[in-house]
């Protein structure tokens, strides 16, 4: 196995460190450019929110059978592209990427939108519970004897998942989503936590500029000039034991 050094530059992301704070920043600064540039966009207004709060224009693409539509090619080519950089370093521009894909499933009431995610949100945290207890992360072992918290800010679901009786208005949720209830307090615990508090509410709805600039800070985003120079490994004294 050959040494090559630090990591600089990772499948479009650039790779900053800074020792003595012991933090690790993906930047991609130049991919944003190039996608702005690559669709004629350089000279686009910036704006404070991914997505406005009042006013949506979708990009309208003809979709025909009989002959292809070059528009189409180049929408596929601009949602991937801010799915790459939503996925790697911007999960706040998640709810403006996911207006331009088609919805797979449509919620019948706001009860069963929540369900449905928790009920997904169950099975993620489950496996990832699983391949932690599997490579032997020491620290978080003791963790694992414990249930893993979830945090909803709406109560009918909290309600629902734990006790999941027959409701005329909750009777259309499909059975596969009441597999969580075996799991409440086993693997999983649900805390209810108030909807301005919830960090994962800014990447289900637009917000307005405070708070899409509140959860962009508790999800650790930030901007490329407020980086903090990196250290280099020559300049860099013993690091304390922690």
């Amino acid at each position: 196995m050959t040494d090559l050094d630090e990591v600089n530059h990772y499948l479009g992301m650039r790779v900053r460190r800074n020792y003595t704070r012991r933090v690790i920043y993906l930047v991609q600064e130049s991919y944003v450019n190039d996608i702005l540039e690559r669709f004629s966009m350089q000279d686009c207004k910036p704006v404070n929110t991914p997505m406005d709060q009042t006013k949506l224009e979708p990009y309208k693409v003809e979709n025909t059978k009989t002959s292809p539509n070059p528009q189409e090619g180049e929408y596929r080519e601009i949602v991937g592209s801010l799915m790459y950089l939503m996925i790697c370093t911007r999960p706040d521009i998640v709810v403006a990427v996911r207006a331009l894909k088609r919805q797979p499933t449509v919620a019948l009431s706001m009860t069963k939108a929540e369900y449905m995610a928790f009920s997904f949100a169950t099975q993620e945290t489950i496996w990832l519970r699983s391949l932690l207890q599997e490579v032997q992360i020491h620290e978080y072992l003791d963790e694992m004897a414990q249930p893993t918290t979830i945090y909803e800010d709406n109560e009918s679901c909290i309600l629902l998942a734990m006790n999941p009786v027959h409701h005329p208005r909750t009777k259309h949720i499909d059975i596969r989503h009441h597999f969580i209830c075996d799991h409440v307090d086993k693997e999983i615990h649900l805390e209810y936590l108030p909807t301005a508090e919830m960090v994962a509410d800014s990447l289900m709805r637009p917000l307005p500029s405070p708070a899409s600039k509140y959860h962009r800070k508790n999800m650790c985003i930030k901007h490329y000039d407020n980086i903090v120079t990196p250290m280099t490994r020559a300049s860099m004294t013993e690091l304390p034991n922690e």
